[in-house]
Order: C-alpha cells, then sequence, then structure tokens
C-alpha cells in the first residue's frame, strides 16, 4: 500500500466484507489534532473500477464518521477522485464538543439546551471500527 495524505474533498474507496463503500473528507481539523470528518455513502461497489463518479446528494444516502487519517496516510483506504467540499456538506460539521457548538473549527459558543439535545456530540471512531461500520451497512 502506498502512503498518502489527506484531501478535503478526497474520495477514498474504504473496503469491508469484500466489497467497498466511498466516503468523502468534508472536513479535515486543524484545530483538533488529525480529526477528520468523512461522509460514508450507503451504495457498495464490488470493485475499484465500477465506482460511479456521481454521489448521492441525500443525507439519508450517507452517514457520518469523526475518525482519523491513520487509514488514509497508511494507505488502507484508497484515493478515487477530488471533489470540491460544499457549503452544506460543510455545516454537516455541527456539533457539541465539550459543552460548546462548532462548525468546522469555528467555535460558535456555549450550547443551549435545545442545542445539547438535538446535535450530536463528536465522537472519534478508529478507522477500524468504520471498516466494521463499512461491513454492517446494508446495499
Amino acid at each position: 500500500m502506498t502512503k498518502q495524505k489527506v484531501e478535503l474533498g478526497g474520495l477514498y474507496a474504504i473496503p469491508g466484507a469484500g466489497q467497498f463503500r466511498l466516503a468523502k473528507v468534508i472536513y479535515a481539523s486543524k484545530y483538533f489534532r488529525d480529526v477528520i470528518l468523512i461522509r460514508l455513502y450507503k451504495k457498495a461497489y464490488a470493485e475499484l473500477g465500477s465506482m460511479a463518479q456521481e454521489l448521492p446528494t441525500e443525507d439519508a444516502d450517507s452517514a457520518l464518521y469523526y475518525t482519523g487519517g491513520d487509514a488514509i496516510k497508511k494507505g488502507s483506504w484508497r484515493y478515487v477522485d477530488l471533489q470540491p467540499v460544499s457549503d452544506k456538506e460543510r455545516a454537516l460539521s455541527k456539533r457539541i464538543v465539550g459543552g460548546g457548538v462548532w462548525i468546522e473549527d469555528n467555535h460558535i459558543g456555549p450550547a443551549s439546551d435545545e442545542e445539547m439535545s438535538s446535535l450530536k456530540q463528536m465522537s472519534v471512531y478508529s478507522y477500524k471500527l468504520v471498516e466494521k461500520a463499512v461491513s454492517r451497512l446494508n446495499v
């Protein structure tokens, strides 16, 4: 496997259970060391060459995971393409960290009670757990 760098907007093929799923890096933190947010697409591919260039735009067709860039850097996740990150995708990084609301690396302020109950906490998964999720996603 060839070493790679993490690229914002990078599409990577993640292996799991004899198939691949695409993930797009939609946020790469400079504040939270080595944390990235990937948008993992639910469609499965049997081989790398069959991966679609058009990605689903509906949120229901993907899942979000905060993880580290280790699998990309080590070459376990294969680089496929580079696509721009939309403003809508950037907004998907809105979350709770330490009682505050964050979008990307920007601290918006303390979280209200409503935000504490409606926004997700930033939980960072190891790349191995992301690969397990790839294996469990329904086709």
